[in-house]
């Protein structure tokens, strides 16, 4: 147990000295966290919303709660994925972003064949029967935009494609003094 806290201890020095050697890696992985970490919770309680507008209330929490992960497990794959390492594997961010927002795309569309109206139209339906539909149903239009936001700031950007690589590299002296330290 005291020798655990003394690695701990070690590897939080060593992180500080490693992200010390490039300041602009760290701050870059700090964005980073957030961004991704902003699109996880975003995801999380606006599917959790949906669940519960969805079932009325008329189910327990639990199923609620199970239905939401077992809906959002794909975009939890990627988000996760894109906070790893490298920029290149943020590239299948775009793959999550157009899936959403085809699927958005989509429910635009057969809500535009079944009821015969317009974007506007269909929306301004929604806000007048419940404001709360219309704010969900804005929230689940924004997503993919914002997922969409994320993978080009990852990807497109020549210096934040530069730090990722920085923070490769980074990861990689991190990881390697974890596997030189945790065998003694």
């Amino acid at each position: 147990m005291e020798n655990s806290k003394e690695l701990q201890k070690q590897y939080k020095e060593y992180r500080e000295k490693v992200y010390g050697e490039y300041p602009e890696v760290g701050r870059f992985w700090r964005n980073k966290k957030r961004v991704i970490g902003f699109l996880l919770i975003y995801c999380l309680v606006h599917n959790f919303v949906v669940s519960f507008a969805a079932t009325a209330g008329q189910v327990g929490a639990a199923v609620i709660i199970l239905g939401t992960i077992i809906r959002i497990a794909p975009d939890l794959i990627f988000l996760l994925a894109a906070l790893g390492r490298g920029w290149k594997i943020a590239l299948c961010l775009y793959l999550l972003g157009l899936y959403r927002l085809i699927d958005c795309l989509q429910a635009i569309w057969e809500a535009g064949k079944m009821y015969s109206g317009s974007i506007l139209w269909i929306f301004s339906s929604i806000f007048e029967n419940s404001v709360w539909l219309g704010i969900i149903a804005l929230g689940q239009y924004l997503y993919p935009v914002l997922i969409l936001l994320a993978a080009g700031w990852l990807t497109l950007i020549p210096k934040n494609r530069e730090l990722g690589e920085g923070l490769d590299r980074a990861n990689d002296k991190l990881k390697e003094f974890m596997m030189n330290h945790s065998s003694k």
